[in-house]
């Protein structure tokens, strides 16, 4: 997840009830890794418990959790002594807090406002001037979020959120070029 996102979870082995009791009792944040499908990765983002919507019987809970930030991962601890649940160092990437997207960015996001027109108004907000902001609302899988945090630097960061948005705005011209069904090449 990126700064803002919510996500509901589940809580169902014990050593996530024992996280989320810790949670609620100390008013911890807690972290989740960024998983792909080549396992666990160096980054993660910080969250903090929103709602518990549904308790089970059983210890169960169903819960949503909002990341509050991003970190990256110094030590990981699959088996804490202390506790059931894993832990670990982390390192908070700050930089994210205010993060502008550069002209380029903003040209190129200008451009797709254009071509989306009155369904552009998602991006005429103010808060689009913040490049992780603009980079949530590509709604981007967990590995492309992934891949655009471990980038070396901002200046790869932006270059990356350029190519995304060019993208965008490939795909919406060619849709708005169907016709009957039938899409160009």
């Amino acid at each position: 997840m990126l700064p803002g996102e919510q996500l509901p979870l589940h809580i169902f082995e014990e050593r996530y009830q024992q996280l989320l009791k810790d949670v609620e009792t100390l008013g911890l944040h807690f972290g989740l890794p960024f998983y792909t499908s080549s396992g666990q990765l160096k980054f993660g983002c910080m969250v903090k418990l929103v709602e518990i919507s549904n308790r089970y019987p059983s210890g169960e809970a169903d819960i949503t959790v909002e990341c509050v930030g991003l970190f990256k991962m110094e030590n990981y601890n699959e088996k804490d002594p202390a506790k059931l649940y894993p832990s670990g160092d982390v390192k908070l990437l700050d930089k994210y807090d205010s993060f502008p997207a550069n002209d380029n960015v903003k040209a190129e996001l200008q451009l797709l406002r254009e071509v989306l027109g009155p369904s552009a108004s998602i991006f005429d907000k103010p808060e689009f001037e913040h490049v992780l902001r603009i980079v949530r609302a590509l709604n981007l899988s967990h590995e492309q979020k992934h891949k655009f945090i471990a980038l070396p630097d901002e200046e790869a960061q932006q270059r990356s959120l350029v190519n995304m948005l060019r993208f965008s705005r490939l795909i919406v011209e060619q849709e708005q070029k169907v016709e009957d069904g039938i899409y160009p090449n």
